[in-house]
């Protein structure tokens, strides 16, 4: 089993003031328009995929407008010790959870951290940003803390890292859930970010955005991480980069050959002028060389009708109906197809009303498809959506529907689950009614 969202923690996000949600590998979330079905999905494509300049979230998403800070907590479970291993220094191999936070302070500052079992006095060293401090800080810490009194000097970053992670793994029973900072960019797919090979987060809104899904220029698209992860782009981008130094030697050749002999003699006359005024200066007159960057490895999406197989179409120009089916074929192309050799990244499909523009009988089939992502492939795909059709909520397994409603008196939303023994007693009141 590869590592899931095991439950999330929202504050002050638009109609979220303070709610808890716990997720299975496929939750459904229910409720009137405005309840913030929607604004559990944004908020968690934030927590994710939302950093430097892809990141547009501003004081009108806080509840309220209330001017607090905005906070997305989320416990990730069934750590791997693959996982455990690509996380490095953020988890521990005592740690059965990740625990990661975002906020987003009234500054507007935004801070990642994570909570992990570790030996409190630590922490001060662990955040330490030079091998000096470290060093320095872990040397006076033993000497003051009587249960680390057994321990050597450190002598390097690596040294001294490694004593702590030994301290700790031979001293459980003194650890607790201490916080670390973690690099904005943790989460980045396509970048350097830490859990881009630990776990994937794609969110398909409701906004009719299909070319944006189809288009390789947008790193988050569905069609650029299908590529990501299926295509290396590199071979072609090297042979591509050998054809322009090529090309650029050939045109510094063609330059010499048509302009040599014209350019010296320019150079010349000038330097006969230039020595009227000055002896220790002189010109040279050269072709400028243009720089040239070559074109990284890119592309495109288009559609083929039946009726005329001789041309092709972007998709900006379908109806509203096949641009939809496209994303979602697109999704589901990427959980069953798209990892790429060893890549054992868990992907989490979030859909906010996969029922759009779709036809009652192609609904039924969609709805079928995103249970089959999940049956087929259990342990490395999560899935969930906000709908408000019938055909997407499974009655068999009413304990994973989330209901999320209005609550008047806290000024925010409130998520409910039930188990299936709770709806019986609920609905026993009706029952006995009709009887």
């Amino acid at each position: 089993m590869n590592m899931k969202i095991k439950s999330v923690k929202i504050k002050n996000f638009r109609a979220l003031r303070d709610v808890q949600i716990g997720f299975e590998d496929i939750t459904t979330f229910i409720g009137p328009n405005g309840a913030g079905k929607s604004s559990i999905m944004y908020a968690l494509d934030w927590f994710f995929n939302a950093y430097g300049k892809n990141n547009n979230l501003s004081d009108d998403d806080c509840n309220c407008n209330n001017g607090n800070e905005i906070s997305v907590e989320v416990v990730f479970d069934c750590l791997t010790e693959y996982d455990k291993e690509i996380l490095g220094t953020y988890v521990t191999d005592l740690d059965d959870d990740l625990v990661i936070i975002k906020t987003r302070g009234i500054d507007g500052e935004e801070r990642l951290s994570a909570n992990s079992m570790g030996y409190e006095p630590f922490i001060e060293i662990k955040e330490a940003k030079t091998v000096k401090e470290k060093k320095d800080i872990f040397n006076l810490l033993i000497e003051t803390d009587e249960k680390l009194s057994h321990l050597q000097k450190g002598t390097s970053k690596a040294d001294v890292e490694n004593k702590m992670k030994e301290f700790e793994n031979a001293h459980r029973d003194l650890l607790s859930k201490v916080p670390s900072h973690l690099s904005t960019d943790f989460f980045g797919f396509n970048g350097q970010g830490v859990m881009k090979n630990n776990f994937s987060f794609i969110f398909i809104s409701a906004n009719l955005r299909a070319n944006e899904e189809a288009n390789d220029d947008n790193k988050a698209s569905v069609i650029s991480r299908i590529i990501e992860s299926t295509i290396d782009r590199k071979e072609a981008d090297d042979k591509v980069n050998e054809l322009y130094v090529t090309i650029s030697e050939n045109q510094k050749q063609v330059y010499d050959q048509v302009y040599g002999e014209v350019l010296q003699d320019i150079s010349n006359n000038m330097n006969k002028v230039i020595s009227n005024y000055t002896l220790n200066k002189k010109v040279v007159v050269t072709p400028k060389m243009p720089s040239t960057t070559p074109p990284k490895a890119r592309f495109d999406v288009g559609v083929i009708d039946f009726m005329d197989e001789n041309n092709q179409y972007s998709v900006d120009r379908q109806g509203h109906g096949f641009q939809r089916t496209l994303i979602i074929s697109a999704l589901q192309y990427l959980a069953e197809y798209g990892r790429g050799s060893g890549n054992d990244a868990t992907i989490c499909l979030a859909i906010e009303e996969p029922e759009l523009y779709q036809h009652p009988v192609q609904t039924r089939i969609f709805s079928s498809a995103l249970r089959k992502i999940i049956s087929d492939n259990p342990e490395k795909t999560q899935v969930m959506f906000a709908t408000h059709s019938s055909i997407f909520i499974e009655t068999k397994e009413v304990h994973k529907i989330r209901k999320v409603s209005c609550v008047e008196s806290v000024k925010g939303s409130e998520v409910k689950s039930f188990s299936l023994a709770e709806l019986h007693d609920s609905l026993e009141v009706y029952v006995k009614d009709l009887r």
